[in-house]
């Protein structure tokens, strides 16, 4: 490899040798840390270590933030791209993700060699990672992306030994529409309030005074409304329009700069009924210490908005989960459901039930499905797949898809 950064192994091998430190962005001068390591953290940490052979815990996180990084950017689960930060190979190129077999691996125990480093008393794990990883690392966290560094640390580790999926998709796919759901990762609740352009709209939607539907406004007006740039808005109107957030107009008269408004549809119906009708003074499921809930504050939170979505879409209301069978039967990290579960019950959200086993008890949790809110969320991912629905026989019968 020309010049001395410090990259190991890096992605497309023969590529990169051919490069000079200047398009790789080796040098790393940003420190970051997996924060409150768990056991389950330093396990997960040694497993890749060794399956991947890298040389220490450093290098290690470093090769997952730089990997979920480019999942993120792959997937669109984020506003910006490698063209913007003027990077090809700092993190995987486009396409490197998707064709990668990481198979499923168990995670190491403390018998085994090479985990002796662990310091349970140590708050944190450090690394250093290049400047413009952590730029993406602090925009990524700011559209709600991931929670935290450690979220987005430890999402990249499990990726590594296959504990997440990683469909094989690349960027420069178009979004198509899909009348159902896959998973709880596809449900509108999660993509209605993940990123700032989502945020924004969502948020604008339910902030509205005006009646319905809006005024027609032009994007540089809109944007303004929302609080994201043209370019993040432009980058998801389909997808928003398809929800039945938006309403392009269809005027000849607008074809070369479209207008846009908020319909009168079911979608923003919903949203706006739960704005101001819902008290959880009339919720009898929420807990008495908790006076008011704000939607997008409820749900501007990436980590809970998936834990809520997967026990609305994937968890099976008869069955009573524990913290490690959520994660386990999940792609949700034990941080994010330690963190958010307890919430999830003072919110009425889920139930919960203390068992024993053997001289141990522990807590399940059960979706609670008499919750107003879950009733809401459920009819406002209906509402939003229905509209999806609609959007896409019209482009059929228009020959547009």
């Amino acid at each position: 490899m020309a010049g001395g950064g410090i990259v190991s192994e890096p992605w497309y091998t023969d590529d990169v040798n051919e490069l000079a430190d200047g398009d790789l962005e080796a040098a790393r001068y940003a420190t970051v840390h997996l924060s409150d390591p768990t056991e389950y953290s330093y396990k997960l940490v040694e497993t890749v270590r060794q399956s991947e052979t890298l040389e220490d815990p450093s290098e290690t996180i470093d090769r997952g933030l730089r990997v979920e990084l480019a999942y993120l950017i792959d997937s669109n689960e984020v506003t910006f791209s490698r063209v913007k930060y003027d990077i090809r190979y700092t993190i995987p190129p486009p396409g490197w993700i998707s064709e990668q077999n990481y198979d499923k691996r168990d995670l190491v125990s403390y018998g085994k060699p090479g985990i002796e480093w662990v310091d349970r008393d140590a708050k944190s794990i450090g690394t250093t990672t290049p400047r413009v990883c952590k730029d993406m690392i602090d925009q990524a966290i700011e559209e709600n992306a991931v929670d935290s560094i450690s979220d987005l640390i430890q999402r990249g580790l499990e990726r590594m030994i296959g504990h997440r999926e990683t469909p094989n998709k690349s960027s420069n796919e178009e979004y198509t529409r899909d009348p159902k759901p896959k998973s709880h990762e596809e449900y509108p609740i999660v993509t209605l309030f993940k990123g700032k352009a989502y945020y924004g709209v969502t948020d604008f939607t339910i902030q509205q005074a005006d009646s319905l539907p809006t005024r027609w406004y032009r994007m540089g007006d809109l944007t303004e409304k929302v609080g994201c740039s043209t370019t993040a808005l432009s980058n998801i109107q389909d997808e928003i329009i398809g929800y039945g957030l938006l309403e392009r107009s269809n005027s000849t008269e607008d074809a070369a700069m479209p207008r846009y408004r908020i319909p009168d549809s079911l979608t923003v119906q919903l949203l706006r009924e739960f704005h101001i009708n819902y008290t959880p003074k009339k919720d009898p499921y929420v807990s008495d210490d908790i006076s008011d809930i704000s939607l997008t504050e409820l749900m501007g939170y990436t980590g809970r908005t998936r834990l809520i979505a997967w026990f609305l879409a994937d968890a099976d209301e008869d069955i009573a989960y524990s913290k490690n069978k959520i994660t386990d039967n999940s792609s949700l990290g034990h941080n994010t459901v330690r963190e958010y579960i307890e919430n999830l019950v003072k919110l009425g959200i889920v139930d919960t039930e203390e068992v024993s086993r053997g001289s141990q008890t522990y807590t399940v949790y059960t979706v609670n499905t008499e919750s107003p809110i879950n009733i809401f969320l459920s009819q406002l991912n209906n509402a939003a797949f229905a509209h999806r629905s609609v959007e896409e026989f019209a482009f059929e019968k228009l020959g547009l898809v």
